[in-house]
């Protein structure tokens, strides 16, 4: 019984590592890119060597995802990205309107690319999540079942000893209960319910606190994420509003 026990935990631990593989499937991500593009660009651009590339990402990632985020299509969001090229100074002193609008236009297009990509991930991490959460229901309806099959203790004529004896022998059982690796093992023999039933809810409760364990983990990091993000499109989508506005009072 405990080797299906076993074979549950170890489909649970896949399971958890398929969901982390699919958390950190993008690690080369937009930023990453843009942050490479600007150090590039750096040495020859008209403001060098003024450029802070670190928060020139966060600036240009935070106005991209605002702009998605309202709804702007690509050209809008070319727009916004020309704008801050050519008010940071990232290009030479001598481009043109056009080498801004390429570059514009590379940096929109790797940012709408991995917004793709992050996209399918979150939905791969999502179904390995469900794989592991249905992996831990599986082991703890092993641990129950294994609760349920239990063998009734044997009719009060059959037991031969005294009550003293009977209590030296569940005392030994309890001592041939190996729990050093995490793994329940019973001694060869019949240990009687009362053994079965401490081991199964010590499994049991083992891997409650397992997944409790997992749980609080991801909100600690997903409450992180959650917290920066949240303060970098506030800045961008007060700089977006900011600039469409502009562009209206020069259009009038």
């Amino acid at each position: 019984e405990f080797q299906h026990l076993q074979a549950a935990g170890a489909a649970m631990s896949t399971a958890a590592v398929d969901a982390d593989s699919a958390s950190s499937s993008t690690a080369t991500s937009f930023a990453d890119w843009l942050a490479d593009t600007i150090a590039q660009l750096a040495p020859t651009a008209a403001a060098a060597p003024d450029i802070d590339a670190a928060s020139l990402v966060d600036y240009l990632t935070g106005v991209l995802e605002a702009d998605a985020a309202s709804g702007e299509d690509a050209d809008a969001q070319r727009d916004s990205v020309r704008d801050i090229v050519q008010e940071f100074g990232l290009l030479p002193p001598a481009a043109s309107e056009a080498d801004a609008e390429a570059l514009a236009g590379r940096i929109v297009q790797a940012f709408n690319r991995d917004a793709s990509a992050s996209a399918g991930a979150a939905a791969a991490a999502s179904s390995a999540s469900a794989e592991l959460t249905a992996a831990e229901a599986e082991a703890l309806a092993k641990v129950r079942e294994m609760t349920v099959k239990q063998q009734p203790p044997p009719p009060l004529q059959q037991q031969q000893v005294k009550q003293s004896d009977e209590k030296q022998i569940i005392l030994q059982a309890y001592a041939n209960v190996s729990d050093s690796d995490g793994e329940v093992e019973l001694a060869a023999g019949d240990k009687g319910p009362a053994i079965n039933n401490r081991a199964s809810k010590e499994s049991e409760e083992r891997l409650k606190r397992e997944r409790m364990k997992l749980e609080h983990a991801s909100k600690v990091e997903k409450d992180k994420a959650d917290r920066e993000k949240q303060r970098v499109a506030k800045e961008a989508r007060k700089e977006a509003e900011k600039r469409r506005t502009q562009k209206q009072e020069r259009r009038k």
